[in-house]
């Protein structure tokens, strides 16, 4: 994750003091920093970011028992998105013709496939994937619902990554927009969620219910 920062020292005589460290969608810069921040702080927050997430993992019993292949994304996928984004803040910064706008996307997209492949491999656990109470509470429904997930952001990831061709007044990623908010949304998940663990949930659980189920909904279960 300090790799960037190795670099940035190397190139620190050549970088101006201010250095533009964020791209609008449309690829207009709209956020500079100072060389020292963009050097040492992004890096360190990176870093940080990527250590409570190992560590939190770690802590999770049930996260230690995950594949080594979901571990090693975990541990990697930080330091190789810090140092894509900050070599290419620096090429900016040297005056290289680099269009940042381009290259968004397509890492962004890279990294939804990247991550759809490994969802299905993950096994319950509370610190990553997709934690509602069906999916905690039944190992076959989070492995239908992870698989699932899989599936939509790796076409999410394939759908994005065309956005780095579009023509500058035209990347706004309109088309995209509306998958990338599926994608968080709680709500994607519940109905397959509730639909693979109905039965088994119903019968061992009672109690437990669909969320935003309206009163007569209740009354029929």
């Amino acid at each position: 994750t300090f790799l960037p920062t190795v670099i940035g020292l190397i190139l620190w005589d050549q970088l101006p003091d201010s250095m533009i460290t964020h791209f609008g969608a449309d690829g207009v810069p709209d956020g500079t920093s100072a060389k020292a921040f963009a050097v040492f702080g992004l890096p360190a927050i990176m870093a940080a970011l990527n250590l409570a997430a190992l560590v939190i993992s770690a802590l999770d019993p049930r996260g230690r028992k995950q594949s080594g292949k979901v571990n090693g994304m975990m541990f990697w996928i930080m330091p190789v998105l810090s140092t894509m984004v900050l070599s290419v803040m620096y090429a900016v910064a040297l005056g290289k013709p680099v269009n940042g706008a381009r290259i968004v996307p397509v890492v962004l997209g890279v990294l939804f496939v990247v991550l759809g492949n490994y969802m299905p491999k993950t096994t319950q656990n509370k610190t990553m994937g997709i934690k509602i109470i069906w999916t905690l509470l039944n190992e076959e429904n989070w492995n239908k619902t992870h698989r699932l997930a899989g599936k939509l952001w790796v076409i999410c990831g394939v759908l994005l990554m065309p956005a780095g061709l579009l023509p500058p007044k035209n990347r706004k990623l309109q088309p995209q927009l509306p998958l990338l908010h599926l994608l968080k949304r709680q709500n994607l998940w519940q109905p397959p969620a509730y639909r693979a663990v109905r039965l088994p949930m119903r019968r061992s659980h009672p109690t437990f219910l669909p969320f935003g189920m309206t009163t007569t909904e209740r009354r029929r279960h």
